[in-house]
């Protein structure tokens, strides 16, 4: 079954070597693709960084014989996409372990607490020693927790 847009193209890409396709006829044959954030894909073909609009990708076809890109299976804190509040949830997610803005190693996590409305919850924390954030809002994003913009029905 065909991927339902290129967002789910772009997730599905994630951790492979890849042949893209854009719209605007460029082609890119990625050593390894390291991250779907914010509506984009980044990947290193020859040895550059590029980020690619997953709305841009008509086609991508994976090369099976390429190995998993290093991914550890975090627990962030999920307070929802709705303007109101909706609480918390604690969620275990599982990203790919590169930084999605420059592709670099993310940090050790460790275990971390939050407290919201006199309740403790536990989550994981860590530094990226390049200094970028990731945001627990985006790391869901990233993760196919939530979408980059409303889904249309």
């Amino acid at each position: 079954m065909p991927p339902d847009s290129a967002a789910d193209t772009a997730q599905q890409l994630v951790g492979a070597t890849a042949d893209i396709t854009t719209r605007h006829n460029g082609a890119h044959t990625a050593a390894l693709i390291y991250g779907h954030h914010a509506g984009r894909l980044v990947l290193r073909p020859a040895g550059e960084w590029v980020q690619i609009d997953a709305d841009d990708i008509t086609a991508g076809h994976t090369h099976d014989d390429t190995p998993l890109a290093d991914r550890r299976t975090v627990r962030v804190c999920d307070r929802g996409t709705s303007r109101s509040y909706e609480g918390i949830t604690i969620r275990a997610i599982t990203l790919v372990w590169t930084c999605p803005a420059c592709g670099r190693p993310r940090g050790e996590p460790r275990n971390g607490r939050l407290i919201e409305d006199g309740e403790h919850y536990h989550v994981h924390i860590w530094d990226n020693p390049c200094g970028h954030i990731d945001m627990y809002g985006q790391c869901l994003i990233e993760a196919g927790v939530h979408a980059t913009r409303p889904v249309k029905t």
